[in-house]
Order: C-alpha cells, then structure tokens, then sequence
C-alpha cells in the first residue's frame, strides 16, 4: 500500500551542530583509505582506485545494508542492475553476487559474508561514511569485528566522487514538455534532478550549497508511520551546469550513466535554445520518452 505523505518546504538547517556523536563527527578533508590500501586489499587488485572506492562508499550508504545475525557480520547491495553488481565485485576483489526473481522482476544481490572480506569493507568503511544513519548502522556492525569505530565522518564535494556513487543509488533524471500558454510556441521544457531520502537533512543543506540551488527542501511526513523524508529538486540552469560538469568528472558507473547522456542532451538543446523551436521540442519530447523508461 502506498504510504500517504505530508508535504512542506523548510530553508533552515534546524539540526546541524546537535550534540548527537555521529554528527559531531569532525569531517574528513579527503577518504582515507591508507588502512584498506596497506593491510586488506586483495593482493590481486594491483590497483589503488580512490575513485571507486570514493564512489561505492556513496552507492553503498543508499543501497548498501548492514546485517548482523547469529553475532556473524553481512553486507549486501539489492539492485536491478545486476551488471554494476558484477563491476563492484571485480572492483573489489571480493564477494559474491546472487540472483533473484521477485514480483517477476530480476535482481541481483552483492554479498559479503565471510568475516575475513567483512573485516576488508570495515577499513574502507571506517571513518569515510557521509550520513548519520549509516554511521550508526555500522558502529553497531563493526562492534562484532572487534574493530575500533574511527570518530571522523566522510565529506559531500564536488572535488570527490561520493555523490556519483550516491546519485547511482538515489539520483533521478526527469523531463517533461508540457503546455505553457506563456510561451510563444505553447510548450515549456521541465528539466530537474531528484533526489529524495528518509532523515539526513544535513545531506540536503550541504546539496542546495554545492549546486547553488535556491530550491526549498521539502519535508515530507508520513500520515501512516510519522517517519520525515526529505526531497530536493534541482532545476536552474545554474544548478543543472554545476551538476553535469560534476557528473562529466566523477560518472555514474551504473544505467543512472545513460539517464545522465539523455538529460545531458536535453540541457545541450535548453542551452542553445533549440527548445524555442518546433523541431527542437520534438526531438526533447522524444528524449523525454527515453527518460522515463
């Protein structure tokens, strides 16, 4: 059953500075991954990817799930794109992917369950983790690996590629031609990036900054549970500019890729005004189409 939701639009950040630990948590000026990289990388991985693993850290904390069960750890990533499963176990060097069918539809499982690769994912975790959430999640998780939780949190920039990894996760392209009697030709070109999550306002102050947004954050309740999400949608031309030029140095590595080319090309057509013309807006509507599928 769909879940009935609240809306409203907030512009302040109420909770940043709470005395809450996770949140306390000095940031990281970069990932630090000298413990993964020194002791723990698969010695058949001949490569020190900071970009990956930069991204799979952001792919993870919307995708990933920490499990425990029987004191024994888990992590595992459900997703439809089962060939980026495929690409972050060769990345790794480690793990197992699953398939399944659910509600006639195939998934792919990336797991993790031997403690030995458990202990390898807590060094590249620890410490690098962005959001509030995952980091209790994991504190909780690593306690059985008897590792020591590090106290510094991940940072949101556009200098690394976390948010790639998190827009392959959370990241939505959408663009409409609708009919707008304003406009000379009666149809206006809609073009906005989406991204929505339960809780973790900070993480929607810190996107509205980098991508010089004036967009509201919304608050949405919902009526059956009282759990907050939080929704922004970027949709200046400002903001589109600062998020392709972003999205062209650190790629999604998923088919978010190609949803990316698709509304890279919409913008292309906004940019140089072909949208004001007849034969540009059939060809967006045409894209637009491509979009939604």
């Amino acid at each position: 059953m769909k879940k009935k939701l609240k809306r409203s639009a907030i512009s302040e950040p109420s909770n940043i500075g709470s005395s809450e630990t996770t949140r306390e948590a000095p940031l990281n000026k970069k990932f630090n991954f000298d413990s993964y990289f020194n002791n723990f990388k698969p010695k058949h991985i001949k490569e020190n990817d900071y970009l990956f693993l930069e991204w799979f850290i952001g792919f993870s904390e919307g995708d990933g799930s920490f499990t425990l069960s029987n004191k024994r750890c888990y992590f595992s990533i459900n997703q439809k794109d089962i060939k980026l499963l495929y690409k972050i176990k060769k990345n790794l060097g480690f793990g197992k992917v699953l398939k399944y069918t659910q509600n006639n539809t195939n998934y792919g499982r990336y797991i993790v369950q031997d403690q030995q690769n458990c202990e390898r994912l807590a060094n590249i975790f620890n410490g690098n983790l962005v959001l509030i959430k995952t980091n209790i999640r994991f504190q909780i998780w690593i306690k059985e690996l008897n590792i020591k939780p590090l106290k510094t949190r991940g940072q949101i920039c556009l200098n690394n590629s976390w948010l790639s990894g998190f827009i392959d996760s959370e990241g939505y392209f959408y663009s409409r031609v609708r009919k707008f009697k304003n406009m000379k030709l009666g149809y206006k070109v809609e073009q906005k990036f989406i991204i929505n999550q339960k809780g973790e306002y900070e993480l929607f102050y810190c996107l509205k900054n980098l991508f010089s947004s004036n967009a509201n954050i919304q608050k949405i309740v919902s009526k059956i549970n009282k759990s907050i999400y939080y929704k922004i949608e970027l949709s200046s031309f400002l903001s589109n500019t600062i998020l392709l030029n972003y999205l062209k140095k650190f790629p999604c590595k998923g088919n978010k890729h190609l949803n990316f080319l698709i509304y890279r090309r919409i913008y292309g057509y906004i940019e140089r005004k072909e949208h004001l013309t007849l034969t540009g807006l059939k060809k967006i509507k045409i894209l637009c189409k491509k979009l939604k599928k």
